[in-house]
């Protein structure tokens, strides 16, 4: 550091008394104008300064000043430079005779037992060992300076001044600074993380509740680095994940993380984890960090640790809760036609005649045709006159169905939480009780949801704490229920008259207007659709969700100890969608597959509701043994091992079944025939009356032997190892392919705690390598035939059978190679510390498909048939940017990632096959989320008809340019997922208020938006983008690349240009994510039941700061029909008693 010179003054007055020596070289520096030059470390552990001189020279100042300061100094030109003294030879032997052998033993407060392996360690230099089985440690050479710290899991940590002889230190029982900061938990074992060799990502307490969500994964979108949500996905590809980590590793396969709840895999819904129960999440994505999971590791592990009471704490009553409003969606954001523009493409197309025949076969008078059309026909045939005419397509120009959809079907979202919590302990005992309600009002009205939790868990310790009997139960019930979506047919569809009455509108599968009007004279049940009397719920979901742990822990001798742990859980999910006698779908089927001839009515779907009834159910056991060792031999050699085997039996049941003539006060049904053919009441073709009769039920078993052990050396080096073997009653007929074997090791080298290491501005330097094999598993594909009864008969009326899974006595697993290498650093006195690692995962033995010869009855054939590789890399650095009476901390994620398909048999046999649906066979050298697009040639300057490439010539054959297979005329746009992302969060805090907000951005990714399509426009779909830049006059294909209206519409043609290149995005951005300020209470005089007290605020899904897009599009919602998730303002409020 250079201090700047501000005067020429070479005499000195100084009197200061207990002044920091940074002050006082400030002061010299303005006297004198000479420059310091100096280590900022060096100066701030410097002794405070005593000096009274006046009018001194600066020499004499210097002396004095520095007199007794381990700091020495000299004069060059108009500097001073300041460094640390180096050590006579007579000093370096006082010092060394100077040290001291520190010798003690540590024991519990309240037993006097010994704690074996507590940790011992040098605070300034991070010397360090653990207690041995007696409890006592020895370190020798400790400078009598130095402050010693003693640390154990389960206890309060304590600090001691050195001394030869620090006796008994007696710990006192609690949750410690060591287990809440420095171990992190893989579901298996409780890891230091100085001593873990793989990759994890630790999110605490403090963090998670950045943000109010009832998802606990909500949580961590932008805080954790390596994990993202992919919010673009394609909603036709099945396989691709709501959350990834570290990329993709599968094709077909589960790529969804492994979700650990206390130890055990959760198999129920992610939402019945209550948020306020949660103490940390640790995510696991290494293989070194996640192989202890085996097959279910591939894809990133996801720990999720509850909250626990603590031993020896007065019970604590904690309340928290919070109000989250949530503004409408702007259903404005996607594209439209306004009324006044579809009713002139309304006009046009019925001077073409595409309504003629419809208009004018009297089979077809129930065929559903807007009512401006009908205006126009009876215009046409004199029914009403020009004038009259005017006046009713003018009161439809001025409907606006988009502002009726946003001010009756939406409002104000709002989430409320409320959560009660007690915990405590004795010396014997821990506890933690806590109950949860939430209720989520969301923006379509009367979509609701509310949940009930209670979580009780505690531990009881016997016989000194030699057993340890826990025990668990969570208990969460769910409701949501909502209504029927509603989105307008057309542009001016009014929905309700002027003096509030609900009006009848066109249903997507309904009849025209004056065809229901008039229709069955009475006989029939009112045949309109009323959007307005449909808001009602009538879609109910209740989900019973609870899991019953128990566990049992004997340490056998010091430093070795047995579990038994085993989990039951069972959830329960009841499904049913009402549609009663008055709504719209019950009047529409039974009206639909109604008779009447001459005055008799038959009705073969009586009158009554229609209810379609769902049931889902898992139960699954889990059990598992294990042996945990631990121990340090000497001073320096410290052995962690776990061993251990577990099985897990998961069984799922659903059924679904739909009634039709339903009586819910009597709960009776009507019998229906469902074999029968029956003409329709409206158009007269005939059909069956729909049936839903479904069961299904599938058993997952498994077994696994594991173990996983690490060895560490003078706290410098450590090596580990793991081991597991996973057999499934889904793979293999042959013995060797009904188990796969998965393993890891790894190693880290503190290179900072090296004797040859003098690097004062790196101070810490870790280096950590890792390889090794996860799994994956398709539950969709087995080693024996499977098939399934359809729902429907064939035309003889006989049931149909059909083949899921041919046969594949060679069925393997995936696995997943995972190399990670890592190095942690710390800069300028810890004011940067940070994590920057690279790995690469191959997909091994992936499931694809292979054509096979149609002879056998199936077209292809899948199985282990292919592989890709990821590469990418992760980097978090933190900063204390100021850490006065205002502190400001930075942390700053950067990660990227790259995937490429590196074999795969099958090719798609059309390029529009690889733009549209690459996904289900990709190309090999590519991306699996891949954008192709056809080349783009212009518009054409006499028509405006859009222009490509085939066999590399301009072409307007567009039916040859999509059923080309030359991939080769294909252009290659990049990845649709982020390739590059991360976040910027920065906290401030001065005294009791903070302030934080978090950036985050995502880069290297594309996307296609949308156009003008003439073929879904023609259809009805008035939500087009791009109308008003249509190509309409010669030289608007120099302004503009949207197509001429062409008719009539031509799918081959739109099917092209909407997937050219020209509509292709960039979807890097910068978004301010959030932003967070609150208050804590540290002074409660006058609220002495509270021990603390919090208010916050937290704003979410602020602003896009910066798009590479000119469109404006929110690349996060760029699909079609995607609107942007709108900002949201929550407050909260923490209290503990």
């Amino acid at each position: 550091m250079q201090l700047s010179a501000n005067s020429l003054a070479q005499k000195v007055t100084l009197k200061e008394k207990r002044t920091s020596l940074r002050t006082v070289l400030q002061k010299l520096r303005t006297q004198t104008g000479y420059d310091f030059i100096f280590d900022v470390k060096h100066i701030e552990s410097a002794s405070k300064v005593n000096v009274d001189i006046r009018n001194k020279d600066l020499k004499d100042a210097l002396k004095v000043i520095f007199e007794n300061q381990n700091i020495s100094y000299s004069i060059k030109e108009r500097s001073i430079i300041l460094k640390p003294k180096e050590p006579t030879f007579l000093d370096r032997l006082a010092d060394r005779w100077a040290d001291i052998d520190v010798r003690g033993v540590v024991v519990d407060w309240e037993t006097g037992q010994v704690l074996t392996g507590a940790s011992v360690k040098v605070k300034r230099t991070g010397k360090a060992t653990i207690t041995g089985n007696d409890g006592a440690f020895y370190l020798p050479g400790v400078d009598e300076k130095d402050e010693i710290v003693i640390s154990f899991i389960g206890y309060m940590s304590q600090e001691l001044k050195a001394k030869k002889d620090l006796g008994k230190i007696r710990l006192v029982m609690g949750k410690s600074e060591l287990e809440e900061v420095n171990v992190v938990s893989t579901g298996y074992q409780n890891l230091n993380k100085d001593r873990a060799t793989g990759s994890f990502v630790q999110i605490d307490n403090s963090l998670l509740n950045r943000k109010v969500s009832t998802n606990i994964l909500d949580r961590l979108d932008g805080v954790t680095s390596g994990l993202i949500f992919n919010r673009n996905k394609q909603n036709i590809n099945q396989y691709e994940s709501n959350i990834s980590i570290r990329g993709r590793s599968t094709i077909f396969a589960n790529a969804e993380p492994l979700i650990v709840l206390d130890n055990f895999p959760y198999e129920g819904d992610i939402n019945n984890i209550n948020p306020n129960d949660v103490q940390s999440v640790t995510v696991l994505k290494d293989a070194a960090a996640a192989s202890i999971w085996g097959v279910r590791a591939s894809n990133g592990v996801i720990v999720i640790t509850t909250k626990k009471g603590k031993i020896n704490e007065v019970p604590k009553i904690s309340f928290n809760t919070n109000v989250t409003l949530n503004n409408k969606p702007d259903l404005n954001y996607t594209p439209q036609l306004s009324s006044s523009e579809f009713i002139d493409v309304e006009r046009f197309l019925f001077d073409k005649g595409i309504y003629d025949f419809y208009l004018n076969t009297k089979s077809y008078a129930y065929y559903p045709v807007s009512p401006a059309i009908e205006i126009f026909d009876r215009l046409k045939k004199a029914l009403i006159s020009s004038s009259e005419a005017e006046i009713l397509l003018n009161n439809l120009k001025s409907v606006d169905a988009v502002k009726n959809q946003e001010e009756y079907f939406l409002r104000t979202g709002v989430n409320q939480q409320y959560s009660l919590n007690v915990s405590g302990g004795t010396s014997n005992h821990i506890y933690y009780i806590s109950g949860g309600f939430d209720r989520n009002n969301n923006n379509q009205v009367n979509n609701d949801m509310n949940r009930v939790t209670l979580n009780v868990n505690n531990s009881n310790y016997f016989f000194n704490k030699r057993i340890e009997l826990s025990t668990g139960v969570l208990f969460v019930t769910t409701n949501r229920q909502n209504p029927r979506f509603y989105d307008p047919k057309l542009p001016y569809e009014k929905i309700i008259d002027d003096k509030g009455k609900a009006l009848a509108v066109v249903a997507t599968d309904g009849q025209r207007l004056s065809y229901v009007d008039t229709v069955g004279r009475g006989r029939l049940l009112d045949w309109g659709f009323y959007p307005l009397s449909e808001r009602y719920a009538n879609n109910f979901n209740k989900t019973t969700d609870y899991r019953i742990n128990a566990g049992l822990t004997y340490n056998l001798i010091n430093g070795l100890k047995v579990s038994i742990q085993y989990q039951y859980g069972k959830g329960m999910t009841d499904r049913k969608i009402s549609d009663d006698v008055n709504s719209y779908a019950a009047r529409n089927q039974i009206n639909r597959f109604t008779q009447i001839i001459g005055n008799q009515v038959t009705r073969n779907i009586p009158i009554g509701d229609i209810i379609t009834r769902g049931n889902n159910t898992y139960n699954s056991h889990y059990a598992r043994g294990q042996v945990d060792y631990e121990n340090i031999f000497g001073s320096k050699h410290r052995i962690t091992i776990i061993a251990g085997a577990e099985v897990r039996d998961v069984q799922t049941f659903d059924s679904q079944l739909k009634l039709y003539g339903y009586d819910s006060s009597t709960e009776t049904n009507a019998q229906i025939d469902y074999f029968k053919d029956y003409p329709q009441f409206d158009s007269g073709n005939s059909t069956r009356i729909p049936q839903i009769s479904l069961q299904s039920r599938v058993v997952d078993r498994f077994r696994s032997l594991y173990i996983n052990g690490a060895y560490s050396f003078n706290e410098k080096y450590t090596l580990s190892a793991s081991a597991r073997r996973d057999e499934s009653n889904l793979f293999g007929v042959q013995t060797n392919s009904k188990f796969v074997p998965l393993w890891s090791i790894g190693g880290s080298w503190n290179i900072s705690r090296e004797k040859f290491y003098k690097v004062n501005w790196l101070p810490t330097l870790k280096l950590k390598l890792t390889t090794g094999f996860n799994g994956n598993i398709d539950r969709t594909v087995s080693a024996y035939i499977t098939a399934k009864n359809e729902s429907f008969a064939n035309t003889y009326g006989l049931p149909i059978t059909s083949i899921v899974n041919p046969p594949n006595p060679l069925l393997r697993w995936e696995r997943v190679r995972n190399s990670n290498i890592g190095l942690e650093f710390s800069l300028i006195n810890n004011i940067i510390t940070g994590t920057l690692e690279m790995y690469i995962k191959k997909g091994i033995d992936l499931i694809g498909n292979s054509p096979v010869a149609p002879q056998t009855g199936n077209i292809q054939f899948r199985g282990n048939l292919a592989n890709m590789v990821t590469r990418g890399g992760d980097v978090v650095l933190n900063s204390k940017n100021l850490d006065g009476k205002v502190k400001w901390f930075s942390t700053l994620l950067f990660s990227k990632v790259n995937d490429e398909i590196t074999k795969y048999s099958t090719k798609q046999g059309r390029n529009e096959d690889y733009i549209s649906r690459n996904f289900l066979n990709p190309m090999e050298g590519k991306p699996y989320n891949v954008l192709f697009s056809y080349r783009w040639a212009g518009l054409d300057p006499n028509n405006g008809n859009p222009r490509g490439y085939s066999n590399n010539e301009i072409s307007q054959d567009f039916a040859a340019i999509s059923n080309s297979s030359d991939i080769n005329q294909l252009v290659y746009m990049g990845s649709t997922s982020p390739t590059i992302f991360g976040s910027l969060r920065n906290t401030i805090m001065f005294k009791n208020f903070d302030a934080s907000f978090n950036v985050i951005y995502k880069f290297g990714y594309v996307f296609r938006r949308q156009s003008l399509n003439y073929s879904q426009l023609f259809g009805g779909a008035f939500k087009q983008s791009d109308y008003n830049l249509r190509w309409q006059n010669p030289g608007d294909e120099k302004l503009t690349n949207v197509p001429s209206s062409y008719y009539p519409g031509n799918a081959i043609k739109d099917n092209f240009y909407t997937n050219s290149e020209i509509l292709v995005e960039k979807g890097d951005h910068i978004r301010l994510q959030d932003f967070q300020m609150g208050y804590t209470f540290s002074s409660l005089k006058n609220l002495k039941m509270f021990s603390s007290l919090r208010f916050s605020f937290i704003a979410n899904n602020l602003v896009i700061l910066w798009r590479k897009n000119k469109s404006k599009i929110d690349p996060d919602a760029s699909n079609a029909g995607a609107v942007p998730t709108p900002r949201s303002y929550s407050l909260s409020f923490n209290a503990s008693f």
